[in-house]
């Protein structure tokens, strides 16, 4: 998973690096500040936008994964699709599945809700 999800997370992550304009670090540098400094007052705060686009990209993605977490994670890893697929298949339990899902379904909303509040949805289209 963490091979297929890198992109995800690096690509968002260097277009807001890449964006960020020279001169402030080195303005930042000359005006004495230290090198954590600038990382935390200059560089960190522009690079929030992509930092939260590569978390969400990166949280959403995986809660739907089913095969992968099945075949390396073994019998002792539950995932919720493997709940779901297990009210399913094996307990024949649909409506219980269907409430699984429905729950999957809100937290994916959910944080979909935060990352539009926090910032804007033409933020983070001009990030990616």
């Amino acid at each position: 998973m963490v091979h297929v999800l890198l992109p995800y997370a690096a690509l968002p992550i260097y277009a807001a690096l890449v964006r960020i304009d020279p001169a402030l670090l080195r303005a930042s540098d000359g005006l004495g500040a230290s090198r954590l400094t600038t990382f935390r007052r200059v560089l960190l705060p522009l690079a929030g936008r992509g930092i939260a686009t590569a978390g969400i990209f990166t949280f959403l993605q995986p809660l739907g994964f089913f095969v992968t977490p099945m075949l390396l994670g073994g019998p002792g890893t539950t995932t919720i699709p493997m709940l779901i697929d297990t009210f399913v298949n094996e307990r024949l339990d649909w409506p219980l599945a269907a409430a699984t899902a429905m729950a999957l379904l809100a937290m994916a909303l959910a944080v979909m809700w935060l990352a539009r509040r926090f910032a804007p949805a033409a933020a983070l289209a001009d990030v990616a």
